[in-house]
């Protein structure tokens, strides 16, 4: 009876801890600075310029447009706005002095190129 409820517990904190997580109420881990990005991720139809920043002030970005997750040796170093002209899936790590990082993703899809673009580009219909 009573070692029962006693061992069971912990259990209850512990799922308790991986809920709130899952649903972001508090992070699993510890993380580094948000980023504030110029643009939300949208439909767009001309061309901006994107200006990122951390919050707090002071934090590193990397950046990849290639789909690839950057990390601390990996991926451009942001030091200016980007022109964004195209189609463009954005990821960019931010790292503060205690090695703390996080990743976040935005998508900027121009109409024009997604209502034109090939139901199943020929590139990819002939490879077996």
């Amino acid at each position: 009876g009573y070692s029962n409820r006693v061992m069971n517990k912990p259990r209850i904190f512990i799922l308790a801890g991986l809920l709130c997580s899952v649903l972001g109420l508090m992070p699993l881990q510890a993380q580094g600075p948000n980023i504030q990005w110029s643009h939300s991720r949208s439909l767009v139809e001309t061309p901006f310029v994107l200006r990122l920043t951390t919050d707090p002030p002071g934090g590193v970005i990397r950046y990849t447009i290639d789909g690839s997750a950057p990390s601390l040796d990996g991926g451009e170093v942001y030091s200016d706005p980007l022109m964004i002209e195209k189609t463009t899936v954005l990821r960019a790590l931010t790292s503060d002095e205690a090695g703390k990082t996080k990743i976040e993703t935005r998508s900027f899809l121009f109409v024009d190129q997604v209502k034109n673009q090939e139901a199943f580009p020929k590139e990819t219909l002939n490879k077996k």
